[in-house]
């Protein structure tokens, strides 16, 4: 099986068990739970190329990132993208980082409206050297990539990228609004 299909078939799992979950009353944690909302999917590139993407819903998994992921367990195809049901200034930081990463900011139509090439890895958590960080951009979602690949040189400020699974990101910052609403009154 391939891993598109592997992920398509994990997504419809997925928003199934949301759907029956959303149908019976639960315990509602301190923590937001965005696990059942979805964790991967794919996105395509305007000339037909499809990225695997790594979804980073809650706030743990978005400061995570990329770090303590080794280069050669990210491969040229796949990004992490961190969705967001707002906008507002978001940046990433390289601690603990691996590999080179492109970031790209995205509105809520998965436009780039800004993007950062080349933040050297930091293989630590701790300084020196320094930790860098992307520059504070206002925006919906972060989408990052190993740098210097075919696809993320592909990428450019203007261009609109298309998701291409179920649940959309729409649906996907439907469902981390609501888990937020439920947690925080």
């Amino acid at each position: 099986m391939r891993l598109s299909q592997l992920i398509q078939a994990s997504l419809l799992v997925i928003f199934s068990l949301l759907i029956a979950t959303a149908s019976h009353s639960a315990t509602v944690s301190t923590q937001p739970d965005m696990a059942h909302c979805a964790y991967a999917g794919t996105m395509r590139l305007p000339d037909g190329a499809t990225l695997n993407i790594r979804l980073a819903l809650s706030d743990s998994d978005k400061n995570k990132g990329l770090s303590g992921i080794a280069h050669d367990a990210f491969d040229d195809d796949e990004a992490m993208l961190m969705v967001f049901f707002n906008n507002n200034q978001r940046s990433i930081n390289m601690g603990d980082v691996y590999f080179n990463v492109d970031v790209f900011f995205l509105n809520d139509a998965l436009t780039v409206t800004d993007l950062q090439r080349n933040l050297t890895a930091h293989p630590r958590k701790i300084e020196p050297p320094l930790i860098e960080n992307s520059k504070q951009v206002f925006t919906r979602h972060i989408l990052e990539m190993r740098s210097g690949t075919k696809y993320a040189n592909q990428i450019k400020q203007g261009m609109r990228l298309k998701w291409t699974s179920k649940p959309t990101v729409k649906e996907i910052e439907r469902c981390m609004a609501d888990v937020w609403k439920q947690t925080h009154g």
